[in-house]
């Protein structure tokens, strides 16, 4: 509220009003009510001003220049130069004529007497009135500034709760909260419960494979053996069948290549076991930020606290300066009582004084008012108009004063709004794009979460994809194989070759492992198409909440640009409308001036009016100075030509 600063006192006003006085108390008929109506008259003419001009006027802390003692004595000198005269005559004339005996004590009353000199002693307790009433205005402007202080300070305690309260917030969202001390961190947050069941159902596959591998080196190590039994039965046996000794062969080089996928197998899951580590540390370097930014978000809540108690501490100061304003208010107070009343009885025995010395002018002067009556009359109806002239004017200059006054308050007014549209909505427009920022950041944190999780989950269908097709084939190589076996044994069965017991176990014993194996294989086939399903469900439920997530992401961003365009168009127009408030400030400046520049000019020939007046009173006074020495020739001729006669 700087504008206010810049607003000055009017000095224009003072001016204009002392130099109107002053011509009405040398243009006022009766001299001797003028010094103690005038005072009234400025005083209502005062209370007829605008409110805004007046508290200008009472704001001042120099004492009031309508009541100022300068212009009582001006006033007193005046009163002392031109009333005795006319005092005089007029009661001469009274005396002279008997029908206006009725009207003279009418007129009394224009002597000055004691009521009236108490009434401007009365109007004297007024002005200290208007004192004791600025002294209360102040006060009331301090204790508005008191709680505005408050004000402020509960605006910011309230903002910073709500920052902690956005921080601790966003630290949950994030899924981490981390407690001081060298406690443990706890995981909050869904994600890391998912990578925790996705680590376990890992490491139960990995665990699976390893009983899987176990299982087929112990079938290694029992065919070898198979292997060299049968290498002993060749040597033992010469017209054995060529085609016994080679298959066993075959079928070490399938577990060699089932044995080589597995270990692929045992890569692949360890190197997923490597990232899925990675991945952890990850999380606990997430973590020890998370407590970081915890500690950080303590550290700032300590820091908030030493400047409430700052401020508590400015609100104590303030509250002694107010202390110490009060005290200068209440001995400015008692030294004006003082000065008033010693004033008071000053005026008391100089208005007595003079009373006294009018008194006897009046006695001696009411003689000679009578004869310079038609003088008078004349010089009374050019005052009259010269009267009509001023009140005309001055009522013009008043009307024009006042309906500035209420333009520049409306003007002020419309500034102060505008001013406070204005910061609304910039507040507006910050809190929207601080909204805008906190919703980018995190939809972006979610579609990086997401992509993150949509790749490794590829990833994992394509392996487990690369798996099936080498089971697949495994299962193929395995039918083709039975079925050989299977024709072999029935040609073997034809041509009755089947006398060896031992073939006939380890027949039998290769077709039971690859029942077992063709059971172990589907089940794992079965297995992993579940984890496929679970997999694909899993990517569809990702997409869902990506698109809902976009779809969410497009429409607050669709709602804050809306409110964006909103404030930015507020924006717009309460500029519009303060470049338009401060074109009419600068054209009522103008205006202002120019008036002022009128007034001016109004007051010079005031002046010269004045002086013209006082030109003409003088006059006034030599003339009737001579029609007294004339009278007095004549009476002193007339009595001699009465003694001449009689003699």
């Amino acid at each position: 509220m700087d504008w206010k600063k810049k607003i000055s006192t009017d000095h224009t006003d003072i001016a204009y009003l002392e130099a109107v006085n002053r011509l009405r108390a040398i243009l006022s008929p009766r001299p001797s009510s003028l010094h103690l109506d005038g005072t009234s008259h400025k005083q209502t003419h005062l209370e007829s001003r605008s409110p805004l001009t007046s508290r200008k006027l009472d704001s001042s802390p120099v004492e009031s220049p309508l009541l100022s003692r300068p212009d009582r004595l001006n006033l007193r000198s005046l009163l002392s130069k031109e009333s005795p005269l006319k005092l005089f005559n007029s009661q001469q004339y009274f005396q002279n004529n008997p029908l206006l005996s009725q009207s003279q004590g009418n007129n009394n009353n224009a002597v000055p007497s004691e009521q009236e000199l108490f009434d401007f002693i009365h109007k004297q307790g007024d002005y200290i009135n208007q004192l004791e009433t600025e002294t209360k205005y102040c006060r009331e402007d301090l204790a508005n500034m008191l709680d505005k202080v408050r004000d402020v300070i509960t605006e910011n305690e309230t903002l910073h709760d709500r920052q902690k309260r956005e921080t601790l917030n966003e630290k949950a969202d994030k899924g981490l909260f981390g407690g001081a001390g060298g406690k443990k961190s706890i995981l909050k947050n869904s994600e890391t419960l998912i990578w925790q069941s996705k680590v376990t159902e890992l490491e139960a596959q990995l665990s699976q494979l390893k009983r899987t591998l176990n299982l087929a080196q112990e079938e290694v190590l029992y065919l070898r053996n198979v292997n060299k039994t049968n290498k002993n039965t060749d040597d033992g046996n010469e017209n054995g069948v060529p085609g016994e000794s080679t298959n066993p062969y075959a079928y070490c080089d399938l577990h060699r290549e089932e044995i080589q996928d597995l270990h692929k197998e045992k890569q692949n899951f360890l190197e997923t076991l490597g990232k899925f580590k990675v991945t952890v540390n990850e999380l606990r370097e997430r973590e020890a930020e998370a407590a970081k930014k915890v500690l950080h978000s303590l550290d700032i809540v300590e820091t908030m606290e030493r400047e409430k108690a700052e401020s508590e501490k400015e609100i104590r100061r303030l509250k002694e300066d107010l202390e110490r304003h009060q005290r200068r208010v209440a001995e400015l107070i008692s030294e004006n009582d003082r000065r008033v009343q010693d004033e008071k009885a000053n005026l008391e025995h100089k208005f007595r004084q003079e009373i006294e010395i009018l008194n006897s002018s009046i006695n001696s002067e009411v003689d000679s008012l009578a004869r310079a009556k038609l003088e008078l009359e004349r010089l009374k109806r050019s005052e009259l108009e010269l009267k009509r002239q001023v009140q005309m004017k001055s009522q013009t200059m008043d009307d024009l004063r006042q309906e500035n006054v209420i333009r520049m308050g409306n003007l002020q007014t419309e500034l102060s709004q505008a001013l406070l549209g204005k910061s609304q909505a910039e507040q507006d427009l910050i809190n929207a794009r601080l909204i805008t920022e906190k919703t980018e950041r995190d939809g972006k944190q979610q579609i990086s979460r997401l992509q993150i999780e949509l790749t490794s989950l590829r990833h994992r269908i394509e392996s487990y994809d690369a798996d099936l097709i080498k089971a697949q084939e495994i299962i193929v190589t395995m039918n083709e194989n039975i079925i050989h076996l299977q024709r072999a044994n029935a040609i073997l069965k034809q041509e009755g070759a089947f006398d060896d017991s031992n073939t006939l176990s380890t027949i039998h014993n290769l077709e039971e492992k690859h029942v077992l194996e063709m059971s172990e294989l589907e089940k794992l086939i079965e297995e992993q198409n579940t984890l496929l399903d679970k997999l694909r469900n899993e990517c569809k439920m990702l997409t869902g909440k990506l698109d809902e997530t976009s779809k969410l992401q497009k429409r607050e961003r669709t709602l804050i640009e809306r409110e964006k365009d909103k404030v930015i168009m507020t924006n717009k127009i309460i500029m519009e409308k303060n470049n338009d408030l401060e074109k009419r400030v600068k054209f009522y400046a103008s205006s202002h001036e120019q008036m002022t520049a009128r007034l001016k000019k109004m007051e010079e020939d005031d002046k010269t009016r004045s002086e013209r007046i006082f030109h003409l009173l003088s006059k006034q006074s030599g003339l009737l100075n001579e029609n007294q020495r004339l009278q007095t020739e004549l009476s002193a001729i007339k009595n001699t030509v009465e003694s001449l006669q009689k003699n």
